[in-house]
């Protein structure tokens, strides 16, 4: 299998879709049944590979229908609908195994964004926390999500930031936390005053 992936990979990087879904379905023919982990871990990878291999087809189309405009026919519209559905799919069963599998969020959420299914994506990146609470990315994916969906949930932001410091305190993102704690400091300090209460510096 790991001589498998190692191919999938070479043709995917060269553009050879069909060649790569042709010797991945061939492999899958021929594969025998093991219960043990490794196999499992394998079987997981290869899924993965399945996934990336149909979004590679779906970004393949879209690129062709952004060239020619939105407009696409009917067969090629649910050509283009299949391949996002079986890539989402395969994504998600690689999803619900512990593991940094950051590619398969990453291509699930450009997908995702793409239809506009954005509670399908915030509910895939909470789960991808809950399944790797000791992931860094997993918090950075949300974090991006929420500053593009909910800018001024600034609470939430701060959580999450919070989270990411906290596992990687070099982490660029630790920038945008000490803003936001920042932007947050100078409000309370806005509301004080136009309380008339007295606002005790840290001087």
């Amino acid at each position: 299998m790991e001589i498998l992936l190692d191919q999938l990979q070479h043709l995917i990087n060269e553009g050879r879709l069909d060649d790569a879904m042709e010797a991945l379905s061939e492999d899958m023919a021929t594969k025998h049944v093991n219960k043990d982990e490794r196999y499992h871990l394998m079987t997981i990878r290869i899924a993965a590979a399945e996934g990336i291999i149909h979004y590679a087809f779906w970004k393949r189309k879209l690129a062709q229908m952004n060239a020619h405009g939105s407009a696409m026919l009917a067969p090629d519209k649910r050509e283009f609908e299949m391949y996002a559905l079986k890539a989402v799919s395969f994504f998600q069963n690689v999803l619900d195994t512990p593991g940094p599998w950051d590619i398969c969020v990453r291509y699930s959420c450009e997908i995702l964004e793409e239809q506009g299914e954005f509670e399908q994506m915030s509910q895939m990146l909470n789960s991808y926390i809950e399944m790797n609470p000791n992931h860094g990315n997993a918090y950075k994916f949300l974090y991006y999500f929420l500053k593009s969906r909910e800018p001024n949930n600034k609470k939430r932001l701060i959580s999450v930031l919070k989270k990411v410091a906290r596992l990687n305190p070099y982490d660029d993102l630790v920038f945008d936390l000490c803003l936001l704690l920042h932007e947050k400091e100078q409000k309370r300090i806005r509301r004080k005053c136009q309380s008339g209460a007295t606002v005790v510096g840290p001087w």
